[in-house]
């Protein structure tokens, strides 16, 4: 037989097509029915050699997350030819999660890469695509556990600032004397001091004037006219005043 196949022996048929005899590959000899006139064909038989798929599994685990049950600290565990089994890994193993992590679960993926399954923590076997040449890697996989965090204590309270005293307001600036309005003043006032003075004078004089002398007849005259003299210098006095506002 040529590469591919394998010789199984004979296959024996008669004129009309029907099959004869079947031989192994031990037939030495053929004997055909005494008498019988026909045409026989006696064909060698094979079967194709079919290239078995092989298939390998390999069991991971990362030792800072977990490890395999019972397996003394061993983090691979080799798997192959499961071709012989119907292409079906049968066991898995028990992983313990190491402090601050939760195992999961599964992740199958092919050699290429590929996520082929997603299996949670209660699967046992895997049955692998039949007749598909390929090599896996079932990896156990963990979750962090969160780690709590301690309150915060509370910040006391700061004491209040006290407030800025406020500043002095500055005192305003002395306006400059104007030597003019100051003379203009004062001569005013000299001005009102003369009158006043006048006017004091005037007074005194009209009250000696105001006791008439007993039997003298030009005394009521008299009054009058230092009356109307004590007012026209009124008069004088108040528009000597309203000039000099």
């Amino acid at each position: 037989a040529k590469e591919g196949y394998t010789w199984t022996g004979w296959e024996v048929t008669n004129k009309a097509g029907e099959v004869v005899y079947t031989l192994d590959t031990n037939t030495s000899s053929i004997a055909f029915p005494y008498g019988v006139e026909d045409d026989y064909t006696v064909t060698a038989t094979f079967t194709e050699n079919k290239t078995t798929a092989v298939v390998n599994a390999n069991v991971v685990v990362d030792p800072e997350k977990g490890e395999f049950e019972g397996y003394d600290g061993a983090t691979k565990l080799e798997n192959n030819n499961l071709q012989e089994a119907d292409y079906t890994l049968g066991f898995l193993p028990t992983v313990t999660a190491k402090e601050g992590y939760t195992w999961t679960g599964w992740e199958v993926t092919n050699k290429a890469g590929e996520v082929v399954y997603t299996l949670d923590t209660n699967t046992s076997s895997i049955a692998f695509p039949y007749g598909v040449e390929d090599d896996y890697t079932v990896t156990a996989t963990f979750t962090k556990d969160e780690t709590p965090v301690d309150p915060v204590d509370p910040v006391e309270p700061t004491e209040p600032t006290q407030p800025t005293e406020p500043a002095q307001p500055a005192q305003p600036a002395t306006p400059s004397t104007d030597n003019t309005v100051n003379n203009t003043t004062n001569k005013t006032t000299d001005n009102k001091k003369v009158e006043k003075t006048a006017a004091k004078k005037a007074e005194a004089k009209n009250e000696n004037k105001k006791a008439p002398k007993t039997g003298d007849e030009s005394m009521p005259i008299a009054y009058m006219l230092t009356l109307v003299g004590a007012a026209v210098a009124a008069i004088i006095v108040l528009i000597k005043r309203k000039r000099t506002i």
